[in-house]
C-alpha cells in the first residue's frame, strides 16, 4: 500500500477518515504489512501483502486475520490490543 493511499481511505464502519497507520514491514516505498486503526470505533484493518483489508465486520475472516495478527503481535501497540474490534487482539493465540 502506498502511504498516500491513507489520505483517501475511510473506516467502513463509521466513515471516519482519520485513520492511524502503523507500519510493520516495508518494501521500497510500499507498506507490505501494517494496521490502520480507527480511534472512533476502535476497529483495526490489517494491511497484508500491501493490501488494506477494509471489510465490514460481517465479511471479515477471523482465521485469516489471526495468522497475520499473531505474526505481528509484538509490533501492535498495547492500546490497540486491549481496545480492538471486531476481534479482540489481546485474545489472539500467538502460537498460530
Amino acid at each position: 500500500m502506498k502511504k498516500t493511499l491513507k489520505s483517501v481511505l475511510i473506516c467502513p464502519f463509521d466513515k471516519n477518515s482519520d485513520l492511524h497507520l502503523f507500519e510493520f514491514e516495508q518494501h521500497n516505498a510500499d507498506i507490505q504489512s501494517g494496521l490502520l486503526y480507527c480511534d472512533q470505533c476502535m476497529r483495526y484493518y490489517p494491511i497484508i501483502e500491501s493490501i488494506p483489508i477494509m471489510l465490514p465486520d460481517i465479511q471479515r475472516n477471523f482465521l485469516f486475520e489471526s495468522t497475520f495478527l499473531s505474526k505481528w503481535y509484538d509490533e501492535i501497540p498495547d492500546q490497540i490490543k486491549s481496545n480492538s474490534m471486531p476481534f479482540k487482539i489481546k485474545n489472539i493465540n500467538r502460537e498460530l
